[in-house]
């Protein structure tokens, strides 16, 4: 027979895995903050992944965050192309 106050102890255990997984939901499914303006600047470069040969262009970069960004779980290239006059 299960006494009470084994009971007791699964329920708070349950209660409290409980509210850490939803606070961990909560946490995951929370928007990011908005970046500062001036931390931001327009920086048109391409990348290219060397493994799947994924290809991006950044407009907007971060004064802080030199590097490039990533795929396959490597860092991309970047990829030079003439400006197209028009």
């Amino acid at each position: 027979m299960i006494s009470l106050v084994n009971l007791g102890v699964a329920l708070l255990i349950g209660v409290v895995v409980w509210r850490l997984c939803l606070w961990f939901l909560r946490a995951m499914a929370a928007a990011p903050g908005q970046p500062d303006p001036e931390s931001v600047v327009e920086a048109y470069q391409d990348y290219r992944c060397t493994l799947c040969g994924t290809e991006l262009t950044v407009r907007m970069a971060s004064v802080s965050e030199t590097s490039p960004p990533r795929h396959c779980r490597e860092e991309m290239v970047a990829v030079w192309r003439p400006e197209t006059s028009g």
